[in-house]
């Protein structure tokens, strides 16, 4: 039968520090749930207190925890044996996101290898306020054999600056477009101005009209100090895309006065 626990035990914990997988589930207001395997447990997972755990965010082709932490903090932890007894624990709580800039009191709690590592790029820390243990009488045995080194391996080609580039690219928003760990709100590399060029693929920008950006800035050399040349450069783009667009749905003055004529 199921248990329900205000924080870990002792025994809770040296069963946590044996485990080699876990799921993450998380979801914003409204759209999509996710869950999200995590491996490296050993490196990458740790327990700051019987209500305090926290892991490293490794980056890949998804963010959607980091932008479900910004809007509602909202987080499961599931933790399942899959050797000796069946168990499984459930860690309820509410998540908040430590970008890498910012982590450097928590790296101690984590391996080097991977704090090092240009793929990390946050620490998710969640306040546990429900532990729940039940049994996992229908999940299978196996046998735990290696990690796979491909995400390491394939960061591991990039460098920090080169990673970071990936992160806005890939990471700037969720599937349901709400900000993520490459949005300009918590990446200050990132770009000022968005553009989508397909289903996926972002540049990160900040949450604010033109009109509030520029009233923000001081005077007219604060605001050309603000913009990178991407953001010059998107600008251009999109005002070719919108004069083109004009040219292509404006009705001409003489087939305007032809219509006037024929009615």
């Amino acid at each position: 039968m199921g248990k329900t626990f205000e924080c870990l035990s002792e025994q809770h914990i040296a069963w946590l520090k044996e485990q080699r997988v876990f799921f993450v589930a998380t979801a914003a207001d409204k759209g999509h749930v996710n869950v999200s395997p995590k491996g490296y447990v050993q490196g990458t997972f740790a327990i700051l207190s019987p209500k305090s755990v926290a892991y490293l965010d490794f980056t890949g082709s998804g963010a959607e925890t980091v932008a479900h932490s910004l809007q509602n903090g909202r987080i499961t932890l599931c933790f399942v044996a899959f050797k000796g007894d069946p168990v499984i624990m459930r860690l309820y709580g509410t998540s908040k996101v430590v970008p890498r800039a910012a982590a450097e009191s928590f790296l101690p709690n984590f391996e080097a290898e991977f704090t090092q590592h240009s793929g990390f790029r946050a620490v998710i820390v969640v306040d546990v306020h429900r532990v729940q243990g039940s049994c996992g009488f229908s999940i299978p045995i196996f046998d735990y054999v290696s990690e796979r080194d491909i995400l390491k391996e394939n960061f591991a080609k990039k460098d920090n600056d080169q990673a970071n580039d990936y992160r806005i690219l890939k990471n700037s928003f969720s599937i349901d477009l709400l900000p993520s760990i490459g949005h300009r709100i918590l990446n200050n590399k990132a770009p000022l101005v968005a553009a989508r060029f397909k289903e996926g693929f972002w540049f990160g920008y900040k949450d604010m009209s033109w009109p509030e950006w520029i009233w923000s800035s001081w005077n007219f050399w604060s605001f050309r100090a603000n913009l990178q040349s991407r953001d010059i450069a998107m600008m251009a783009f999109g005002g070719l895309l919108a004069f083109a667009w004009f040219q292509a749905t404006s009705t001409r003055p003489d087939a305007l006065l032809e219509t006037m004529h024929e009615g």
